[in-house]
């Protein structure tokens, strides 16, 4: 007769699950008990001496003969072949071109659906609007090869959300370039810091010591009127 599956609940399998866990752990402890034995322990001396003598030349790459041109023509052909193997990635793309060649009208009724599902998500907002500006960089040729929503928000969580300028805290902070991209700046999470609005519209593509030394002008100078 044929045997019949049984199906486990959730407390089935955890109460399972922990008794292998402990068949295991008495298993450990009583082979810590056993005396060594001497021909195990120079069986596996010898098994892994004969492993690194065998896989030596793959970890060292120098000690590697270069490949002839009748290998280097067989290794191209079965490159070629691999990639384009059924499951790889390139068929699946091919695939996926012409499914869209084919089907249009419903490749573009399901991006329309898809994008209405997501477009009030934030952190998707969030997703387009740091593209879009990666992407206009880099059409501009600016140095640099932006930064993601992740790397952003981290760098507002080391300043503790506040402006890097004015340490002013607010909900609507905005990424500065400390060395302007005019300046041949780097669009990068190296050259940017949070700042407030004020200071970042203010400090426009000066560069910092400068706007430094017009704020702290600007500062005494209001300091003398409010004493006036």
């Amino acid at each position: 007769m044929a045997r019949k599956s049984t199906i486990l609940t959730d407390e089935q399998k955890e109460a399972k699950r922990l008794r292998g866990l402990e068949s295991a752990r008495k298993y450990r402890l009583k082979q810590k008990e056993l005396p060594p034995n001497p021909e195990k322990i120079a069986a596996k001396k010898l098994y892994m001496h004969n492993y690194s003598i065998s896989h030596r030349g793959m970890r060292d790459r120098s000690n590697r003969k270069p490949l002839t041109e009748e290998q280097k023509k067989h290794q191209a052909e079965y490159d070629y072949e691999y990639r384009r193997r059924p499951g790889s990635k390139l068929a699946s793309i091919k695939v996926s071109k012409r499914y869209m060649e084919n089907h249009p009208e419903r490749v573009k009724k399901n991006r329309k659906k898809y994008h209405a599902a997501i477009k009030n998500d934030p952190e998707y907002q969030e997703y387009r609007r740091i593209a879009a500006r990666n992407r206009r960089a880099k059409i501009a040729g600016c140095p640099g090869s932006g930064w993601t929503a992740r790397e952003e928000r981290q760098l507002i969580k080391d300043y503790d959300g506040r402006c890097a300028y004015c340490n002013k805290k607010t909900d609507r902070l905005t990424m500065d370039h400390v060395i302007p991209v005019s300046r041949d700046g780097a669009h990068s999470i190296e050259n940017i810091v949070p700042a407030c609005g004020f200071c970042n519209c203010s400090k426009g593509n000066k560069p910092l010591l400068i706007w430094m030394y017009e704020q702290k002008k600007k500062s005494q100078r209001i300091e003398l009127l409010n004493a006036q």
